[in-house]
């Protein structure tokens, strides 16, 4: 690949805030005949704790060590994180998820049979205490067996279970691994009885709470359940086989760890989306005045959006400016970033769709550089363990009404059928959506076909003019997309992904961060035909959310935004004239190697800020940087 320049970014991809700083400390010695678990932390005897201000970090972790991780008074809702602190990304995330009011627990397995000398880290992120037992495996060896039942019934407190038999043993079996399920909550500790009951509980948590569970087996190789709380109360308890220990053996097998459920998995933002709606519009609320030159409006969106909403979804119009300018939209929680959504000159009418996180008071902050009046349309929100996963897909044209030569009349909608480009269970798509050539001002308006046409735009435009945008929309319950014109105009629309229910895949609006602006390169504007290549380099990352905006092109053209392991595709995201300043959202499948190609049909000035990601990891975290370099004029980037 020939590279014109190359710079690196610093970009905290940072879903859930981690401070800085580790508290430190050494394993405790393994034991030489399986024992209960040994308590190695404990904040609560720290008077200054609860806090989220330093991870613990266990060093030199033993080969096969397994921690009982649990969560006591916590102040607001939150999960530890569980990562080998020299390489953050390189083991599948192990959570365990809290509530403020709700204990939590989890069994870890932190490392394999024959791994060793590892550090873990543990990074709580909300204040709340933590502590942590240390497990000797009751054998050398260990094999899955199951899962099966072996008792599903409720236990009293203040009684032991009956002795339960553990059927599928084999006959010098030292110890056994569980599934515990707490259908209604509260808390159990497993034992082989006969064994001293352990120091810490195997399961604690809310409705449906669920871990793996370790015990220790006598000859009689039995299991005992006590269950705690209030003296006489019946706890529900389910308890699986899922594996046993024996003294001998290669040990070629690590036993499996369940990570921590509250009502199912927990799971990364999915999508609610919902049929268009106004949230505000400055023209008729209030004395119908423009917002203010370097004011900052705050929306609370807690009536809208539901508890856990981690972002949203909207569409943000700015229109009627006294001078040039722009919007930035970002969580009320954090400093105004040192990005934009929507670029704007004097009168002209804006639209750009923006993908956002919220404050943890669910609210938004719109700064407006002029004087502008502002619209917004609330489209969904993702929720945490909740909602539609995504699929980005490499983008491909669905239709383009100019090919037949017939464009949508005024005051009518075009209907489009999406099932031959999506799966039967979709629930919404993502498409850059591009009217062109429109006969009068007007907008354009995406909608599901089997709701009612809602008081809300996607579009706006002026006659003749090509304006794009990035629409994420419910879909009908056949799979129909409807676009109401206000105004005769031809359409063009290009799928960037779905959204289905049984799809892991989830959005993490971060604080939007500039990652590119030629303005202040060395090396100027993006020549004609130019490909400008940026890496992600995060594990676990599908696709990524950028507000990408064109300024003073040389003359008409297109940006196109793709993945660049593939051939660039025959779409637009950006469609612009000579001198005209264009921002648009884009939500982009990432390469293999996470790499993301901008290709510029003419020469132009490109802006890039990043506004998220989506990733399957229920938390990403990572502090990395960004590579961004150009490819030189007419290079292709697969060569």
């Amino acid at each position: 690949m020939a590279v014109g320049r190359a710079r690196v970014v610093a970009a905290a991809l940072a879903a859930v805030a981690m401070a800085a700083g580790l508290v430190t400390a050494a394993q405790a010695p393994a034991a030489a005949v399986p024992v209960n678990p040994v308590l190695i932390h404990d904040t609560r005897q720290d008077p200054a704790m609860p806090t989220v201000a330093a991870p613990y970090r266990l060093v030199n972790v033993a080969a096969g060590a397994v921690v009982s991780v649990t969560v006591v008074g916590a102040q607001e809702s939150g999960v530890v994180e569980i990562y080998d602190c020299a390489n953050p990304g390189a083991l599948p995330p192990m959570l365990v998820s809290y509530a403020v009011g709700v204990d939590a627990s989890n069994l870890v397995r932190l490392s394999g049979p024959t791994e060793g000398g590892k550090d873990f880290c543990f990074a709580p992120t909300g204040p709340a205490h933590l502590l942590l037992h240390l497990w000797t495996l009751p054998g050398v060896s260990f094999s899955g067996l199951g899962p099966t039942s072996v008792f599903d019934g409720t236990v009293t407190v203040g009684t032991d279970r009956t002795a339960i038999a553990v059927p599928g043993l084999a006959g010098d079996a030292t110890g056994a691994s569980l599934l515990l399920t707490l259908p209604d909550g509260g808390a159990v500790t497993a034992y082989g009885c006969g064994t001293p009951v352990p120091g810490v509980r195997s399961l604690v948590g809310g409705v449906g709470a669920q871990s793996a569970a370790l015990v220790e087996l006598t000859g009689a190789r039995t299991l005992c359940l006590r269950a705690e709380g209030t003296a006489g109360a019946a706890v529900k308890v389910k308890a699986s086989l899922t594996g046993q220990f024996t003294p001998t053996g290669t040990g070629a097998e690590a036993f499996p760890y369940v990570v921590f459920k509250g009502d199912g998995p927990l799971a990364a933002p999915g999508l609610e989306a919902v049929t268009p709606s106004r949230l505000f519009d400055t023209r008729t609320s209030g004395t119908g005045a423009r917002r203010g030159a370097g004011t900052v409006y705050e929306l609370d969106l807690s009536a809208q959006a539901p508890a856990g909403t981690t972002a949203v979804v909207m569409n943000v119009t700015a229109t009627d400016a006294t001078a040039d300018g722009f919007v930035t939209v970002y969580p009320c929680d954090v400093a105004r970033p040192l990005a934009s959504n929507l670029n704007y000159t004097k009168g002209q009418t804006v639209p750009n769709q923006v993908q956002v996180a919220l404050s943890a008071s669910r609210k938004l902050c719109f700064y407006t550089h002029t004087p502008v009046h502002l619209l917004s349309d609330l489209g969904g929100w993702f929720l945490l363990d909740g909602g539609n996963g995504y699929r980005p897909l490499t983008p491909k044209r669905l239709f383009d009404t100019r090919t037949a030569g017939k464009p949508v009349a005024a005051g009518t909608s075009y209907t489009y059928d999406l099932s031959a480009d999506v799966d039967a269970d979709t629930e919404a798509v993502t498409m850059n959506v591009t009217v062109t050539d429109p006969a009068a001002a007007g907008y354009l308006t995406v909608y599901p076909c089997d709701a009612p046409q809602p008081l809300a735009s996607n579009l706006n435009f002026t006659k003749g003019q090509t304006v794009p945008n990035l629409v994420t929309v419910k879909v009908s319950a056949s799979r129909t997309v409807c676009f109401f014109a206000q105004q005769q105009l031809h359409l063009l629309a290009d799928l960037a992904g779905s959204f289905e229910p049984l799809l892991d895949t989830g959005f993490y609006g971060v604080e939007p961060q500039r990652l590119v602006d030629t303005r202040n390169d060395a090396d100027g504007a993006l020549p004609a035909g130019e490909t400008l290549a940026l890496t992600v380099p995060l594990p676990l990352l599908d696709g990524a959310v950028f507000n990408v905006t064109v300024t003073g092109p040389a003359g008409s053209g297109f940006v196109t935004v793709y993945p660049c392991d593939v051939a660039r595709p025959v779409v637009s995201n950006l469609n612009y004239v000579a001198g005209q300043t264009v921002p648009n959202l884009v939500a982009v499948q990432l390469s293999a190697k996470g790499e993301v190609c901008f290709f510029t049909q003419t020469r132009t000035h490109l802006v890039v800020d990043l506004a998220g990601v989506y990733s399957p990891d229920p938390f990403v975290d990572a502090v990395p940087a960004i590579t961004v370099e150009t490819v030189a004029q007419g290079a292709d980037p697969l060569a």
